[in-house]
């Protein structure tokens, strides 16, 4: 990696683990899964000249741990089905998790560089209602929270949407859907707007 023509080396110190586990029963399922890296960013030589200033500078060592942690349950009442999930991190996009933020290098002040770590969590809940055979309407709603060391406000982003799955035939499924993602304010508190979608799903099963 390159940062304020500085040259670094990423040294994982412990690589990738994850596990998960889960259960079934007659009318619920439970499951949770977990996940842990950690790497060091260390500078490849112990000086450098900026670009910005033509001073020299020493490099530093950070150490970024990455976490994520999510629990999941599902329960099914006959023709209602509700499922719900939480989860919660630290640097989670570091380790590839859509939505979930990661470790930022500040160098602003090029003489005391800083990394800073971001918190995450989120939930979602997802209800399904089978009206008969031929018609399954689903609802869910989604948000996603990214709080930084070093700023004031959380950047968040949360989701909904409504779907009906319609059999045509036996094995022919249209599902169309409309939603919409409302990404909130960001980490200055910034507006940054919205998009709704509508689309559809055409299933066929041989």
């Amino acid at each position: 990696d390159t940062v304020a023509n500085a040259y670094y080396d990423d040294d994982a110190s412990w690589p990738h683990v994850g596990m998960s586990y889960s259960a079934a029963y007659e009318n619920f399922t439970f499951g949770i899964a977990g996940s842990f890296q950690s790497y060091e960013v260390a500078g490849t030589r112990g000086t450098y000249t900026s670009a910005r200033d033509d001073q020299v500078y020493t490099d530093g060592s950070y150490d970024i741990d990455s976490h994520a942690v999510n629990m999941s349950a599902k329960g099914d009442f006959g023709l209602f089905t509700l499922g719900v999930t939480f989860g919660f991190g630290q640097n989670a996009g570091n380790i590839g998790l859509g939505g979930a933020g990661s470790a930022t290098f500040d160098d602003t002040d090029l003489s005391n560089p800083k990394m800073y770590d971001v918190d995450t969590t989120g939930y979602t809940i997802v209800g399904a209602f089978k009206v008969n055979d031929m018609l399954t309407l689903e609802a869910g709603y989604g948000k996603v929270s990214n709080e930084k060391d070093d700023t004031i406000d959380d950047d968040d982003t949360s989701s909904y949407y409504l779907q009906a799955a319609i059999a045509i035939a036996d094995g022919f499924i249209v599902t169309p859907e409309i939603g919409k993602f409302d990404y909130e304010n960001d980490y200055t508190g910034a507006d940054e707007g919205d998009m709704t979608y509508f689309g559809a799903k055409w299933q066929i099963n041989f």
